[in-house]
């Protein structure tokens, strides 16, 4: 019984004011907020000028999680979406 691994976490990290933060969640936000350290870091240190750095930010925050939505919906769960009157391909 030592050697099992009990593989049924709660993914509720906590209740902040009646939210549910969920680790998936919150590991997005950090990630996100990590590159956006290292880039504009990036930016500074090559003396790019910081008026280019926020469109493209944008861009690819968007673009993060759009690709994220829709790889989860055509890789993992396709026939969801491709079949079923909810999905948003019939």
């Amino acid at each position: 019984m030592l050697l099992s691994i009990h593989w049924n976490p709660d993914p509720e990290l906590f209740k902040f004011f009646g939210v549910s933060i969920r680790y998936y969640g919150l590991l997005w936000a950090v990630g996100i907020f990590l590159a956006y350290l290292v880039v504009h870091y990036q930016y500074r240190d090559k003396k790019i000028d910081e008026k280019l750095f926020d469109p493209l930010f944008f861009y690819c925050f968007f673009g993060i999680l759009i690709g994220a939505r829709l790889g989860h919906c055509f890789f993992y769960n396709p026939d969801y979406y491709l079949t079923s009157g909810k999905g948003w391909l019939r």
